[in-house]
């Protein structure tokens, strides 16, 4: 066999194996596809396209620091080109540095604004930082340049659903379905989208569609959880809200909520006397829905672990937010509202510590950060403490809206949550 022949049959194998790791990498199989990629780099450790290829395999693999460490050699090699540029704002996002991946998306959309990768790329920088109003504005330049663009199609349906828009939000996942119908990501989407607009039932079947084709997918699973826990009323209720205060920014969220406790501070100063203490309750327990969106999730899981169907599909983390989330607010809100008939002051006391402590430990559960998360376990237990070693003063009651001030400000502070 002639050199020429050798030659053409490298360079058959070397197309044959990276048509392979393109198909593993379609499919989300990271560690396969990390296989056939480092034994091309073993050979050719400055191929551009694998290299491109390894830091999507150690993002999907969740791998951000490993990433960064590969994409700095394309960068060296290459210059920040616009590609490379989106690759960096996906790291930044996984690192939880909003503004640098912000940044980098506008660097990459700067360097080609035909592109619509980079607008699509922007688009999942606002999504993260909810600013729905650049996260719709760059999906539509995306679609502007490719009607048919998956992940922005994927990225419409989610913003037009949270501003309210059900319709437009159902065509395009049903635009998303008709391009690939077996595609776990369409089928989930549709689902929140369903769910959005109070289908519960549909909506439980395309995510088990979507874990049909994918049972490893994330985003299904937790629509199922979410059509599962919306059959009981409170948790209906909260899913409304919800849905009415992502319409906000998170800032603006945060400012709604302190405005709200400094008005029930006020009303429980004007009241004085008993009825102060049960105008304070029932504040209390407007507050609590208005921090439904951090006690909701273990509430509805509470529900779920008394079925035991569903309560197989629970994670330890979620069994955990049944008990200390789901379990602590509902003897809170049943302890504040035994006041009515019981006319104790110590149980307005008990219940508002035990719905404060609630709302602290849904902070904890799940919360990856190494100093945050001990933080809210304090906050958690703490309060429960001090009371039951305290002295019992009835006016303390009145004086719970500024710990859930307090704990409010806490909350908000994202660092905290990694």
């Amino acid at each position: 066999m002639s050199f020429l022949d050798l030659l053409e049959l490298d360079e058959a194998k070397s197309r044959a194996a990276w048509i392979r790791t393109s198909q593993l990498l379609g499919q989300g199989r990271w560690e396969e596809a990390r296989g056939w990629i480092e034994q091309f780099l073993s050979q050719r450790p400055d191929d551009p396209a694998h290299l491109r290829a390894l830091v999507i395999c150690q993002l999907g693999q969740k791998q951000p620091d490993q990433a960064r460490a590969s994409l700095s050699r394309l960068l060296a090699m290459e210059g920040p080109e616009a590609d490379l540029l989106r690759l960096q704002s996906r790291i930044d996002l996984a690192q939880g540095r909003n503004r640098d991946a912000y940044r980098s998306a506008l660097q990459a959309i700067a360097s080609d604004p035909s592109d619509e990768e980079s607008h699509v790329a922007l688009a999942r920088c606002a999504c993260v930082s909810q600013n729905w109003e650049q996260m719709e504005r760059s999906i539509r330049q995306a679609l502007a340049l490719d009607a048919n663009h998956l992940e922005a199609l994927h990225l419409l349906s989610v913003v037009r659903s949270v501003r309210g828009d059900h319709q437009e939000s159902q065509d395009a996942a049903r635009q998303f379905l008709s391009i690939d119908p077996e595609s776990a990501t369409g089928h989930s989407t549709l689902g929140w989208t369903q769910l959005r607009k109070g289908d519960h039932k549909a909506a439980q079947s395309q995510f088990t569609e979507s874990l049909r084709i994918d049972p490893t997918h994330p985003g299904a699973r937790a629509g199922l959880l979410e059509s599962l826990r919306a059959r009981n009323i409170p948790y209906r209720l909260y899913f409304l809200w919800n849905r009415f205060m992502q319409r906000f920014s998170s800032g603006h969220r945060t400012l709604i909520l302190i405005g709200m406790l400094v008005a029930m501070q006020l009303v429980a100063h004007i009241q004085g006397g008993w009825m102060g203490i049960l105008a304070t309750g029932s504040i209390l327990l407007y507050f609590v829905f208005v921090m439904w969106t951090w006690v909701a999730p273990g509430f509805g899981n509470l529900f779920l672990c008394m079925d035991s169907q569903t309560r197989k599909l629970l994670q330890r983390e979620e069994r955990f937010s049944a008990g200390f989330v789901g379990g602590v607010f509902l003897l809170g809100v049943v302890s504040c509202g035994s006041v009515f008939v019981t006319g104790s002051t110590f149980s307005v006391l008990l219940g508002g510590t035990l719905l404060f402590s609630a709302i602290a430990s849904s902070l904890w559960i799940d919360n990856e950060h190494p100093t945050g998360k001990w933080i809210y376990i304090a906050a958690a237990i703490l309060p429960l403490v001090c009371l039951a070693w305290a002295p019992i003063r009835s006016e303390w009651a009145q004086n719970l809206p500024i710990a859930f001030l307090i704990l409010t400000l806490a909350g908000s502070f994202r660092f905290l949550r990694k």
